[in-house]
């Protein structure tokens, strides 16, 4: 925002990485405050995401190892099994034999059955491991997910996976078991299953509307899913990244131009569909944007900015220059705090390059320092999306940002204020 408001005044744009200069004192500072005095500041907290988690590694799902699997002979470490995204391989059924826990050496072999826990929609990416392969009721590709709890009244109540013939009856595969409560050991097709199981189920599309009435279910509701993971075209979107990155860094580049370079990288190969690169574009972020823009320009044109700047100058005149900078500065992180930081630094910035021209001082430092700014929204939940983010899953309450982000306001402030003058020269 603030590098194309810039462009737009005349000057040249930001550089890849020159905000480095404050950005990384700014992180080391960041990251020491926050591994001390703020965990002090903010306390225990209990996650509710814990429970969450706790409750997804719940979920029982097997796959076998293919007798020509490449996967033969190598150590699960070695195989990738250990770090796959939500899911936790519990142990190897091998015969007679079982392997619990299961040690990073653990050699595999053909035939193996491996048993994972994990999240309902990174189960089903199991089956795209080369490899391996469904082992009883894995997920058939294609296919849907659907979650259904088993009811007091259901016919299965009593059985095994196995021998209520649940494929034929249901046309339908159960993919894992979930129990409340309870860790559920064995084999999925060895389950006895009881009131109130939830079972991950993979079947045809028409399966809700087939079963929605049925006695054996209390509920059936659709698992949202991506679709299968394409580990292989994962250094295709590694290499689209990086030179996304780093053209514009060493070339004259633009940002826009390398990004749409890297997108059309991504379609090409696959790594994205069409239809999910046009449904991750946020249209309200991009309107915000442009409105931001003839907000911006409204405020230098109707004057407002130069009575803002003007009242800014007499405030801060005792303090010379850096008064100034330290005044912009705390404008747009006022402004954060309560509107997006993309709107904030569009409100300041006309008032910064009035204020800074009409002081007869450069306008690039004031514009380094409202980028700063307008990302240094630490006290508010509500003052940037991340804050947000991570709020609900984190268990915080709106005083833990107040209590832990005034001081880390407070200290990447002074560090901007350090470091700005030194760089970006004010005179």
């Amino acid at each position: 925002m603030v590098s194309g408001l810039i462009e737009k005044q005349g000057m040249t744009p930001l550089g890849m990485f020159e905000l480095a200069w404050v950005g990384v004192p700014t992180m080391l500072v960041g990251i020491l405050y926050l591994m001390t005095v703020g965990r002090v500041l903010l306390g225990e907290r209990t996650e509710p995401l814990q429970q969450t988690v706790a409750d997804a590694k719940s979920w029982l799902a097997e796959v076998q190892v293919a007798p020509d699997s490449p996967l033969v002979g190598r150590s699960v470490e070695d195989a990738g099994l250990r770090h796959l995204p939500g899911l936790f391989l519990v142990e190897i059924r091998r015969q007679d034999e079982t392997i619990r826990p299961v040690a990073p050496w653990s050699v595999l072999e053909g035939g193996d059955d491996l048993v994972f826990t994990g999240v309902a929609d990174t189960i089903r990416d199991l089956t795209s491991l080369p490899g391996l392969l469904p082992s009883g009721e894995t997920p058939d590709p294609g296919q849907n997910l659907f979650e259904v709890v088993v009811s007091h009244s259901s016919r299965l109540i009593g059985r095994t996976v196995r021998a209520s013939r649940f494929r034929r009856r249901f046309d339908a595969a159960i993919v894992a078991v979930h129990r409340a409560g309870e860790r559920i050991d064995g084999r999925i097709g060895d389950i006895v299953l009881r009131p109130g199981d939830t079972l991950l189920l993979s079947a045809s599309p028409g399966f809700a509307e087939a079963w929605r009435e049925s006695a054996d279910f209390y509920l059936i509701s659709s698992v949202e899913w991506e679709g299968q993971a394409r580990y292989r075209q994962a250094p295709v979107a590694v290499l689209a990244l990086g030179l996304m990155v780093v053209l514009p860094a060493t070339s004259e580049i633009t940002m826009t131009v390398s990004s749409m370079a890297a997108l059309v990288i991504l379609i090409a190969t696959r790594c994205v569909s069409p239809r999910s690169a046009r449904d991750a574009v946020q249209w309200p972020v991009l309107m915000l944007i442009g409105s931001a823009f003839g907000l911006s320009h409204a405020l230098l044109s109707t004057g407002v900015a130069q009575v803002i700047a003007s009242f800014l100058m007499g405030l801060t005149a005792p303090l010379g220059p850096l008064g100034l900078l330290a005044g912009v500065y705390v404008l747009g992180m006022v402004f954060s705090l309560f509107i997006s930081n993309a709107a904030a630094a569009a409100l300041v910035f006309p008032i910064a390059v009035t204020a800074a021209s009409a002081a007869d001082l450069p306008s690039r430092p004031f514009a380094v320092a409202l980028a700063m700014a307008a990302s240094a929204a630490f006290a508010t939940p509500i003052g940037y999306q991340t804050n947000l983010m991570v709020y609900g899953p984190g268990g915080y309450r709106y005083t833990d940002f107040t209590r832990v982000g005034l001081p880390l306001n407070f200290l990447v402030f002074l560090v901007a204020m350090a470091v700005i003058p030194m760089v970006w020269r004010l005179t």
